[in-house]
């Protein structure tokens, strides 16, 4: 009777904070009336929560983690193909996990679900730091999904409350988004075709423009040819178009060119001018190198010129044999290396050193970072390792020749301060009982960080080889070396090589399975998922082209499936993030559910004016954006923007779609990225025009 008590006078304080009919501060505008309006406390099935005027509410520490909406009583709507966005109006009430990390706590995680085939179509975890204070408006946030193909389903919105913090959802509406024709589709990727020829070909090589025509992004003018070669060879393999094959090869004799003209052997340069001269500063980087490899292996089996086909399978001869003979490196005569190890090189680890002697700003911010891992450490009443003081002063006083001495010393005080932060971490994690609470999946991951580490208790590390951490690395040198052991005639020496270093050796694949990720997970259990998103690398596009590579080639069922699970894993945190190429490539790779339908939305939402707007405009509009997908995250919206919000790009699956920020108003981007993806999809049965 005492808990009945307590649990009413709690949601009637609770209530009372709440406006009756809730204001709402909008993830994306509705401009259509909503399919349905839902009262979140009729017609559904709640495996924990309370029945209260207007809604549905469950509250911290009286109700049981669960299902907050479980499924509709009614099977769930029959929806026809299209694209549908479920909204949520939710609102935190009082009572909460709280702690250091208060802000990472789940709050809810929301889904859309096909009720026929049992499938969650789409799912997205909100934590504290995504919501208004409590008393605040209410806070909107939605999942958007695809019915293409899936005539005759069930559809329902589902609710997963993880009992970190009190919550009140009023109503749920469902908005149908628009039709999608695919002939329509089909017409723009004609339209796009025609001006990639008229303004964006540079003898063969994809490039941006400025106002007055002349060429701009030479820089990247490899990879962009590279995907612009594969797209064609897609094209052709779902038109049979000879203009698609021409186009196809004359981008494969254009990056033919940046080796056979390279000063080194068996490396790539970024661009040639019209007088044939190479770009050699800056060097080729790891997309120059992706670009080439992946035209290689998408296009090759469709090349009709017996010379041109001789001549893309030398280059890739000579560019993986002074890859495997420079120790997983290309080495450009008076360049830098470009290393693909698993773990950081001597000559890596002292450009870093020199950098941090050249850049006083990066110096400070390494020595702030440091001084506060001595602050946590004093703060608990316990001694930091003997080598983080010294390295804060060498810092300080620029003596350098001592940060390398003592560097080795210095990372084996860190192992074992790691063990102590996860020591503190359990003790903190013990006191609560929720498995989904912030120090739980902090204390999980530090765990397996130390487990994967392989030194016991007491042991040590010789060099910074012994790190092997560097899974970005790892994942690229086993693209390249998987592309040219599956194209060049067998037995070849690749082929040996990437067998013998799968999990031994330089353990490539050990490397990406155990650290792939791994950074972005601890930012989002102590910040939350949309921090972690705004921070993600720009070039996370690289890992799934190499992985798309790798799991297309690979024929032995073992490895193939650890490339589709890896695949997997880099595909969840962007789900919802409107990626089209993502949501192709998930369908052609066979993992579900097929979602290709988002990706005929996002093509179809596409600018054909590739103008940019300019940073007048994007700051003119910044504010707005922020307050319309979710308020801002170290810069960036915490929700997703659709592809008609964001900026031009040659290239905006790379970009992220949680971006505030512009392009140039002087320049036109190529539509490579439309083109990549529609042809793709076309080629393995998908979004065809009949």
């Amino acid at each position: 009777m005492i808990l009945h008590k307590t649990t009413s006078w709690t949601l009637i304080v609770s209530l009372s904070l709440l406006p009756s009919a809730p204001a709402l501060a909008a993830e994306a505008s509705e401009t259509e009336s909503p399919l349905f309006v839902y009262p979140s406390n009729h017609g559904f099935l709640h495996q924990t929560g309370h029945h209260v005027p207007y809604g549905w509410a469950a509250m911290y520490r009286i109700h049981a983690p669960g299902y907050f909406i479980e499924a509709q009583s009614n099977g769930g709507e029959f929806l026809e193909p299209g694209i549908y966005r479920y909204v949520f109006p939710f609102s935190i009430l009082p009572g909460q996990l709280g702690g250091l990390l208060k802000n990472a706590d789940d709050v809810v995680r929301i889904e859309a679900w096909d009720a026929t085939t049992h499938e969650c179509l789409v799912s997205r975890t909100l934590q504290v730091a995504d919501f208004l204070p409590v008393g605040r408006k209410a806070t909107i946030k939605s999942v958007t999904f695809s019915t293409l193909n899936r005539k005759g389903h069930r559809f329902e919105p589902r609710v997963y409350w993880q009992g970190l913090s009190g919550v009140f959802l009023g109503r749920m509406e469902l908005h149908r988004l628009g039709d999608i024709s695919l002939p329509d589709l089909n017409q723009k990727a004609l339209r796009l075709e025609k001006a990639m020829v008229e303004r964006y070909n540079d003898r063969g090589y994809v490039v941006s423009r400025n106002l007055h025509g002349e060429v701009e992004d030479i820089g990247d003018a490899a990879i962009w040819t590279g995907l612009y070669a594969a797209s064609q060879a897609w094209r052709y393999r779902a038109t049979r178009d000879p203009e698609a094959l021409a186009r196809m090869e004359d981008s494969l004799r254009a990056l033919h060119r940046l080796a056979d003209l390279s000063p080194t052997p068996g490396t790539l340069v970024r661009y040639l001018d019209s007088s044939f001269q190479p770009l050699l500063d800056p060097p080729a980087s790891k997309d120059t190198y992706t670009g080439y490899f992946f035209a290689a292996a998408q296009c090759l089996p469709v090349v009709k010129d017996r010379g041109l086909r001789r001549d893309i399978l030398s280059d890739i001869d000579r560019i993986a044999g002074h890859f495997l003979d420079h120790d997983l490196a290309f080495v450009p005569n008076g360049g830098q290396r470009l290393e693909f190890n698993p773990s950081l090189s001597n000559d890596q680890m002292a450009e870093i050193i020199q950098a941090l002697e050249r850049d006083a700003g990066d110096r400070q911010h390494l020595i702030r970072m440091l001084e506060a891992v001595n602050l946590y450490f004093l703060i608990h009443g316990q001694r930091p390792w003997p080598e983080l003081p010294k390295m804060i002063r060498d810092l300080k006083a620029r003596d350098f020749a001592s940060v390398r001495r003592n560097l080795v010393a210095f990372l084996n005080g860190a192992l074992e301060a790691l063990r102590q932060l996860q020591r503190n971490v359990h003790r903190s994690a013990v006191l609560w009982s929720w498995r989904d609470a912030p120090y739980q999946k902090l204390d999980h991951l530090l765990l397996r960080i130390l487990e994967q580490l392989a030194v016991p208790p007491g042991g040590s590390f010789q060099g910074i080889q012994d790190l092997k951490i560097l899974s970005s690395q790892s994942m690229h040198a086993l693209h390249f070396v998987k592309v040219a052991a599956s194209v060049l005639p067998r037995p070849n020496r690749y082929e040996r090589f990437y067998r013998e270093n799968l999990w031994e050796n330089k353990a490539l694949l050990k490397t990406v399975q155990q650290w792939d990720n791994v950074d972005e997970e601890l930012i989002a259990a102590v910040a939350g998922d949309a921090q972690a998103a705004a921070l993600r690398t720009s070039s996370a596009h690289l890992s799934f082209l190499a992985l798309f590579d790798l799991a297309h080639l690979e024929k032995n069922r073992d490895l193939r499936t650890a490339y589709l699970s890896l695949y997997d894993r880099e595909f969840r945190p962007h789900q919802a993030d409107y990626n089209a190429m993502l949501h192709v490539m998930q369908g052609v790779l066979g993992l579900g559910p097929d979602q290709t339908g988002m990706a005929a939305w996002s093509l179809a939402l596409y600018p054909e004016d590739r103008r940019g707007k300019g940073e007048a405009y994007w700051q003119a509009r910044r504010k707005q954006l922020a307050a319309r997908y979710g308020g801002v995250a170290s810069g960036k919206a915490r929700d997703p923007l659709p592809l008609n919000e964001r900026q031009r790009d040659s290239f905006i699956w790379q970009r992220s779609a949680r971006s505030l920020r512009g392009d140039h108003r002087d320049q036109f981007y190529p539509p490579l990225d439309f083109l990549f993806v529609y042809w793709l999809a076309r080629a393995n049965g998908q979004l065809t025009p009949e």
